[in-house]
């Protein structure tokens, strides 16, 4: 209960009150009932550094999102982590991680007023017939009601220009990456144990926008902040695993620096090889937004010269 009252504390201080105010004007005594009912609602949560909520939860907001659950287009998620302190000692502190939800993530492609169409859903057993990922050609009959367990997931956009593209993971796909990139996978009070096919669906739709679809300010923002810690604002810290490339023969790759990818990213000569680095990196570049507005002007400047 003590933090609870200290969320209240931080929320009410001048300088967390100023900085909401600045970034929701008007709407900032919803924001906060809605922070305190999302609080209120999760004992881990309550237990959680304030300072990491109210930053998720600002997070949330800055990208015009609602933290409500019912809702599912945003989440404060509360982990235990392992924090280094000052004199060198590692103690466990329940922290907050803001994460979007694959309601968010149509929600934000939406505003860029550049889809057409979009969507995400689960393939199931008696709807799927085959897929092919050289031509990105799903066959499965989805005029009817699936059965059972879902057996994959798909995600679909179609842009106002005509372009558009079709990616599907078979469940087999999305649980190992869910097992090596997220350290909540296995937390029976996480979203992958809560709500499965909601995590399923972000991830084909994330791995689809972020290399294929145009991003905006927030949608890059999102990208970047999603599962991420912030105990300054403004400053992402990932606590789940990080990803790692891994070559041919499963042996783990050295990290890549930013800048390096960027160079790479730079000198690409042609689609497929900027396709290429995007599958190697992916996670990093979604992480920073210099690299996805780098890869975005290379697509461009590959269709002018086209």
């Amino acid at each position: 209960m003590q933090q609870r009252k200290d969320l209240k504390a931080l929320v009410a201080s001048d300088l967390v009150s100023t900085k909401i105010q600045e970034l929701l004007g008007d709407n900032k005594a919803a924001f906060v009932t809605s922070l305190m009912q999302c609080v209120s609602s999760n004992n881990m949560l309550k237990q959680a550094d304030p300072v990491t909520v109210i930053n998720a939860a600002m997070t949330a907001a800055s990208i015009g999102l609602p933290i409500n659950n019912n809702l599912g287009h945003a989440y404060i998620v509360p982990y235990n982590n392992n924090v280094k302190l000052p004199d060198g000692q590692w103690v466990k502190k329940t922290e907050a991680q803001f994460q979007i939800g694959y309601k968010g993530v149509i929600q934000l492609a939406l505003r860029t007023n550049q889809y057409h169409k979009i969507n995400a859903v689960p393939v199931y057993e008696n709807q799927f017939t085959s897929w092919n990922s050289l031509r990105e050609q799903l066959i499965a009959d989805f005029e009817i009601e699936g059965k059972g367990e879902p057996v994959g997931y798909v995600s679909y956009f179609r842009l106002l220009s005509g372009f558009e593209k079709v990616l599907y993971w078979p469940k087999s796909k999305v649980e190992v990456h869910g097992q090596k990139y997220s350290k909540s996978y296995s937390n029976t009070k996480g979203r992958w144990k809560l709500d499965f096919d909601g995590m399923a669906l972000k991830t084909v739709l994330k791995a689809s926008l972020s290399k294929y679809g145009p991003l905006s300010v927030e949608m890059q923002k999102a990208l970047e902040y999603d599962q991420s810690v912030q105990r300054n604002f403004g400053e992402p810290e990932y606590i789940d695993n990080p990803l790692r490339m891994i070559d041919g023969n499963g042996n783990t790759i050295p990290d890549v620096s930013n800048t390096k990818i960027l160079e790479m990213i730079n000198n690409a000569t042609s689609n497929e090889e900027l396709d290429m680095l995007l599958d190697s990196y992916k996670h990093e570049v979604t992480r920073d937004i210099q690299l996805v507005s780098a890869v975005g002007a290379k697509r461009k400047s590959f269709e002018n010269e086209g």
